[in-house]
């Protein structure tokens, strides 16, 4: 199924919904700390703003929940960020799809993401634990360390993002340079 020439996009629906469901939670809930809870009043008229924006010929309210994802957001989390990019992996799970994007981008643009400059710093100080007992030693990185820890489902992941990024990246600069 193609789009219709000039239909806004899933993602352009997406932002819509998530900016008209801000502007009532403001207007509903004002300040407080709570979730303003998706009824069906309140998805008609989050419907209702998203087709008056974009200009839609319609909507449903039951669309809504679905634009409306958490994981979904078009929002950014840059707390969230910061703790992927020092590898807390509880975090990195819970990435939006926008969050995880800027991590890998964020990633490639490090000179030592995995902080390989310690790698040696930690087998000096494994090996210094299996043969030296009582010695004095010293710690190594604990970002490397939390990198490490990974599961390698997550290792996998995150580094088939890192290579394709990268390749995107120096696909782009060649056409550039062309």
């Amino acid at each position: 199924m193609s789009r219709r020439p000039n239909a806004p996009s899933t993602a352009e629906k997406r932002i819509a919904a998530w900016d008209a469901f801000d502007r009532i939670s403001d207007r509903e809930l004002g300040d407080a700390l709570v979730d303003l809870e998706l009824t069906e009043a309140v998805c008609t008229e989050i419907a209702r703003e998203v087709i008056a924006e974009l200009g839609l010929a319609g909507m449903r309210w039951y669309e809504v929940p679905q634009l409306l994802k958490p994981e979904l957001s078009p929002h950014l989390d840059a707390i969230a960020v910061r703790r992927a990019l020092d590898f807390e992996w509880d975090v990195v799970e819970t990435l939006t799809a926008q969050e995880y994007s800027l991590f890998i981008d964020q990633l490639v643009d490090m000179k030592d993401p995995w902080s390989q400059g310690n790698k040696e710093l930690l087998d000096e100080v494994l090996a210094d634990s299996r043969h030296k007992i009582g010695s004095k030693m010293r710690r190594p990185d604990p970002r490397r360390l939390r990198y490490l820890s990974a599961t390698p489902r997550q290792h996998a992941r995150m580094e088939r993002s890192f290579e394709r990024r990268k390749k995107d990246r120096r696909a782009a600069g060649e056409r550039e340079a062309a």
